[in-house]
């Protein structure tokens, strides 16, 4: 069969047979076809300009003398150029990225074309294609979010630290700072990072630090914490902490070089509410400046 470019011309230029037309319909090309000619009313293409295209020709034929082409041929040439930017315009929209993003000191929820849920930690972003999500239902995340998936074809979630893979589960995934946290509430959850796989049921959690392996623990969350308005940590450096402090509260927090651990929660009532919970049991004190709001941390 003629390739697809000379097809979409053909029918454009209305030279398409009954038989050829049904042949199309036949092998599943014709919707195809009719979606690309259908961008038409949406596009607005340059109008064929017969006296320019002829006087194009006269110029050409001083000054090489071709053979004498009809004005039919050079709508055939329109006609293949428009059909050219339709099909680009079609690849295009077919892989656009929805991205939805949540601020700094909020959450985002996000409903996906099969009805799975999404609500999004605060300043973190997922980007998926609308138009491809029958074939594919694939995630891009960058920073924390749960899941909630109806069942159906693979689903799978894409972090700089891993991939996660369901079916119809419900689940949290926390990738911040080159470290990988995913927690199972519901089903089965496949986690991959580097060449380590796991396998997570409910009440299963797996931690991947940053250049270290994978670590499974078990929980009795039935949700993750954040959105109880609480952040809850287990051994995770201090950087890590307050480095969720500023997404949730918004604010700027100058802390000095040092390797503190920290395991317990801050709650998101306020931003003095969480300094104490978070420095009393290291020992450090902070300082919030009335001017630039900027908070200084200090043993």
């Amino acid at each position: 069969m003629e390739d697809k470019t000379r097809i979409y011309a053909r029918m454009l230029s209305d030279d398409l047979g009954p038989k050829e037309i049904e042949a199309l319909k036949i092998s599943g090309e014709w919707d195809e076809i009719t979606r690309i000619v259908s961008l038409i009313d949406d596009v607005e293409l340059p109008a064929l300009d017969k006296k320019t295209h002829l006087d194009l020709v006269k110029v050409e034929n001083a000054k090489r003398k071709p053979k004498a082409r009809s004005l039919n041929v050079w709508w055939k040439i329109s006609a293949a150029t428009s059909v050219i930017l339709l099909l680009g315009l079609f690849l295009f929209q077919q892989s656009k990225q929805t991205t939805v993003d949540a601020l700094y000191a909020a959450t985002k929820t996000v409903q996906l074309p099969d009805d799975s849920q999404i609500v999004l930690n605060d300043g973190s972003q997922i980007s998926f294609s609308e138009s491809k999500w029958n074939d594919k239902r694939f995630v891009v995340l960058k920073g924390e979010a749960w899941f909630k998936v109806r069942k159906g074809s693979s689903f799978t979630v894409e972090t700089d630290e891993g991939l996660v893979e369901v079916l119809g589960t419900e689940f949290n995934v926390n990738a911040w700072d080159g470290n990988l946290t995913v927690e199972c509430y519901s089903g089965k959850v496949k986690v991959s990072s580097d060449d380590e796989t796991f396998i997570l049921t409910k009440g299963n959690r797996v931690r991947f630090s940053k250049n270290g392996k994978g670590a499974l623990e078990n929980h009795l969350n039935n949700s993750p914490t954040w959105k109880r308005k609480i952040s809850s940590f287990y051994e995770d450096n201090i950087n890590n902490v307050f480095n969720e402090m500023e997404r949730q509260f918004n604010v700027n927090i100058n802390v000095p070089s040092m390797d503190k651990i920290f395991t317990g929660i801050f709650t998101h009532s306020s931003i003095n509410q969480a300094l104490h919970e978070v420095c009393s049991p290291l020992g450090l004190e902070f300082e919030i400046n009335d001017v630039t709001k900027i908070i200084t941390i200090s043993r």
